[in-house]
């Protein structure tokens, strides 16, 4: 006898399937842990950034408190100066300090105020522009640039030295010029009008270049007073001769003196001095005193 209930299929929707193994039977809650993650980074990073800068502090407390940090012991080698021939080392460091000073006395190197010490040490005249910097742990650096002379000077009736910017420079102990005198310099009260009087000369150094040298003459002496003529003491073996220039046509009168210089010489032994100023014709003294114009 046929079980008609075991034949009969059951219709989809009353179907049981057995469970699958691969499929999920409970929901499981996903903890968002975003801003917990977000502030965990955020103090590992601030750690990152704090422990150095407080390591860097404590170190800077330590080096600036010890004893090599200041000026007076710390060695030679590390306070290098460079382009210093006619300046001491001793002025330098002198002019470097007192910026920060300690109980005993010393200069601190890390408290040092590196543009308070470059203008102090281009307060020294042969200086004409520093550089000043600190390397880190220990070093200080000076770069510095000199001024360059181009003539002696008689101040008062002492000789110094010149630049173009028309500083007066002493004479260094250890140094060997051989430059012209220059006079009239004295008469302005400040290095710019100096300056203004100097620049006649140097024009004619310039416009005259090697053809003076080539010539047989040497300058002596110029005198600058005078801010319309610019006279020139030219030597030549025993001969000396003033040369009136004027204020301009340098290398054109400088040219004119050399052709006829050797004419006047030979026809008049005892040349004091010519006059190159006035156009077609020079005017020659040999009967004038020397010239007092100094």
């Amino acid at each position: 006898m046929l079980n008609y209930a075991e034949q009969i299929p059951l219709p989809d929707e009353l179907a049981v399937e057995p469970p699958s193994p691969y499929r999920r039977q409970k929901v499981v809650a996903v903890r968002r842990r975003g801003p917990r993650l977000v502030l965990c980074v955020l103090k590992v990073a601030s750690l990152g950034v704090l422990l150095p800068l407080l390591l860097f502090a404590g170190a800077y407390g330590l080096i600036v408190r010890a004893p090599s940090a200041d000026l007076g012991s710390i060695p030679e080698s590390d306070v290098t100066f460079t382009g210093n021939h006619f300046i001491s080392r001793e002025d330098l460091l002198t002019a470097l300090g007192p910026d920060d000073v300690a109980q005993d006395g010393r200069t601190n190197l890390f408290r040092l105020n590196l543009d308070e010490a470059r203008r102090r040490i281009e307060l020294i005249p042969w200086v004409k522009a520093a550089t000043v910097c600190r390397l880190f742990p220990g070093r200080l650096v000076l770069s510095i640039v000199e001024r360059k002379p181009l003539a002696f000077a008689d101040v008062a009736g002492r000789l110094k030295l010149v630049d173009e910017d028309g500083m007066f420079l002493e004479l260094p102990a250890k140094a060997d010029f051989d430059f012209p005198v220059l006079y009239g310099l004295d008469s302005a009260d400040s290095s710019a009008g100096r300056r203004q009087l100097l620049g006649r000369y140097v024009e004619f150094q310039k416009a005259a270049g090697g053809l003076l040298a080539r010539s047989g003459w040497t300058l002596s002496e110029a005198h600058l007073r005078d801010p319309s003529d610019l006279k020139l003491l030219l030597v030549q073996g025993q001969e000396t001769v003033m040369v009136h220039f004027g204020g301009k046509d340098y290398h054109k009168r400088l040219k004119t003196f050399m052709v006829l210089a050797p004419r006047v010489t030979a026809a008049n032994p005892h040349v004091d001095s010519m006059d190159l100023r006035y156009p077609g014709e020079v005017v020659v003294d040999p009967f004038s005193a020397p010239s007092g114009d100094k």
